[in-house]
């Protein structure tokens, strides 16, 4: 008996629950850029129960928790801003965007 009719077997009379809504997915969407990092595994685990919680992915999350953090950074430092701002520069010239 393969493995999916143990499992038909088992829900025969049962009924399923609904499924999960579908999230939009951000892998082909061009506004968005994928990374990685690297953190503790006590701070990985908090954030995994807190997600579950709110019943937010983990894309959201971490976008969340950036978003806060640069507002929090950015009050009132308008001035240091102004060094990461594309300037023009001659052709061939690397910029801070010919970095990404």
């Amino acid at each position: 008996m393969s493995r999916y009719e143990v499992l038909a077997k088992r829900s025969a009379g049962k009924e399923l629950p609904a499924p999960a809504p579908i999230r939009a997915t951000r892998r082909g969407n061009p506004s968005y850029r994928q990374f990685s990092a690297y953190v503790p595994h006590d701070l990985y685990r908090k954030l995994k129960v807190r997600q579950a919680e709110d019943d937010l992915d983990l894309s959201e999350a971490v976008e969340q928790a950036i978003s806060d953090w640069l507002q929090k950074k950015s009050g009132g430092k308008q001035r240091r801003a102004a060094a990461f701002r594309i300037r023009p520069t001659q052709p061939g010239a690397r910029t801070a965007r010919s970095r990404c």
